[in-house]
């Protein structure tokens, strides 16, 4: 951690490809190319550096970044460290098959590995993805559930087949009991019981179903219920996109409520509170606070076009800047400058489990910057940027969203604005392109087209829509293509 800290320096040297090609490189080095994910044991997911590769791919064409992303999404979601029954990821595999599950489920985990699985199923349309995605937020939706199950319930026939696709034996997998994983090619299996791949899908649902139902009659695990703003910003972005990209309507509502009662429940005269428990909000909110919430009030407003969703984001963005910004040192603190006094005040620069606040500071202000056409932003997000160069290099496994950040800063960002009513057919039609594909280096929003709505926000001056129909948008620098009603229009300028 001390090597990590030395190397966040404030920098001059300039910000280029090289940086992403030698942690790419770096990444590759340490990768286990037999069972996917970095290192022996225990292994943890790492969402933020495949978040990365996907880039990588999508930037360079290297196929080998896609295989490394591939290859560890299909081993986890088969293995043990993925939920069977009840969906969702346990914190982290004691092995390196990913099949011993540390018995844990964290919100934050199962927020980045939602957004990771989605923006592979958009680059590859594998439905094993976006089944995986709804699977987890799923589980997300109820109380925390206990990792045993009873296959007995199900009966001989349906019973046999469910134990032969998730490797249950007499003798166990671990310590005499089983684990489930997929152990067996469902194509494969299906054929051999004389089954269809509709037939084969519905046994599985109706089995997992009810050892879920058996499963649930168990005395619970122990669940930690307070609420913590940053965990929450996570999760309200993983819904809000999966709504987005799978056309899940109640997804967004969950969003829409989740951010309504953080904004209700943990702002208070515009400073963000950290946690709250028993109808109590307490704390001051930390840098990955603000940071988190607002990834997750653009993510929202994406979903619902409110201009309240996007004033709230921008707001939150000034007040990050205000209480955290370091002018000397060209980083951010943890904590803001209205913090109890500490004997020292905090840097965390590394991404771990999470992003560290500051990657995620950098990665809002770089879109808020393109949405207020406020350049003080873009240069305080270039700077902590600049000195996070040889730690992107040098560890990159621990600078996975600092990458995502770089990635964006270096690109020609796609500014795309919707202009309809959300709920048109042809306003989705329009927005299901713009979520089609991976498009990562974006930045869009929404509006109804109202002769006030742009406000000072450059990206929204002159938008309307033609000929009284939902209008698409797509510019770069501010300077836009023509404006287009047809969704297959649009689709064009998205891939030239």
């Amino acid at each position: 951690m001390r090597q990590m800290l030395r190397v966040a320096q404030q920098g001059v040297e300039p910000l280029t490809d090289e940086v992403m090609r030698l942690a790419m490189r770096k990444a590759a080095s340490d990768f286990d190319d037999r069972h996917g994910g970095f290192g022996l044991q225990p292994k943890f997911p790492q969402p933020m550096t495949y978040e990365f590769l996907l880039r990588h791919y999508l930037r360079t064409e290297d196929a080998d970044a896609l295989h490394m992303v591939e290859l560890t999404l299909q081993r986890m979601a088969m293995g043990g460290i993925y939920d069977q029954i009840g969906g969702g990821f346990h914190r982290y595999s004691t092995d390196t098959f990913w099949l011993v599950p540390h018995f844990e489920k964290m919100l934050y985990d199962n927020a980045l590995l939602v957004r990771l699985y989605l923006h592979a199923y958009q680059i590859t349309g594998n439905p094993m993805y976006s089944r995986i995605v709804e699977e987890t937020l799923e589980y997300v939706t109820r109380e925390m559930t206990s990792p045993e199950y009873k296959p007995e319930a199900l009966g001989d026939e349906d019973g046999e087949i469910f134990c032969r696709y998730y490797g249950v034996t007499t003798h166990g997998n671990f310590e005499g009991r089983n684990i489930l994983r997929v152990a067996m090619d469902a194509a494969n299996l299906a054929r051999e019981e004389g089954l269809d791949a509709s037939g084969f899908g519905e046994l599985l649902n109706r089995s997992r179903a009810k050892l879920l139902e058996v499963r649930n009659e168990r005395i619970a695990p122990a669940l930690d219920d307070k609420i913590l703003t940053s965990w929450n910003g996570l999760m309200l972005a993983a819904f809000a996109e999966a709504a987005a990209v799978l056309g899940r309507r109640d997804y967004a509502e969950i969003a829409e409520r989740n951010a309504e009662f953080l904004l209700t429940n943990l702002l208070r005269d515009g400073r963000l509170l950290r946690t709250y428990k028993d109808g109590r909000a307490k704390l001051n909110g930390y840098l990955e606070d603000y940071a988190f919430m607002i990834d997750g009030l653009l993510a929202l407003h994406e979903v619902n076009f409110s201009r309240d969703t996007l004033d709230a984001a921008i707001r939150l963005g000034n007040a990050m800047v205000e209480l955290f910004w370091d002018a000397a040192s060209g980083q951010f603190f943890d904590t803001g400058h209205d913090h109890e006094e500490l004997v020292v005040r905090p840097k965390d620069v590394t991404d771990n489990a999470i992003p560290c606040g500051s990657s995620m500071a950098v990665d809002v202000l770089l879109r808020l910057a393109v949405i207020t056409g406020d350049g003080d932003m873009e240069r305080r997000a270039s700077t902590a940027l600049r000195s996070m160069r040889q730690l992107m290099m040098t560890f990159p496994t621990a600078a996975g969203h600092w990458l995502g950040a770089l990635d964006f800063y270096l690109s020609r960002a796609k500014e795309i604005v919707i202009v309809g009513e959300r709920g048109d057919s042809g306003t989705d039609a329009l927005l299901a392109e713009a979520y089609r594909h991976y498009i990562p280096n974006r930045v869009l929003l929404g509006a109804s087209g109202g002769e006030t709505e742009a406000n000072g926000l450059p990206l929204l001056a002159d938008r309307r829509k033609v000929d009284g129909l939902p209008t698409a948008y797509l510019c770069e620098n501010y300077v836009c293509q023509l404006p287009v009603t047809d969704p297959m229009a649009f689709a064009r300028q998205l891939v030239d």
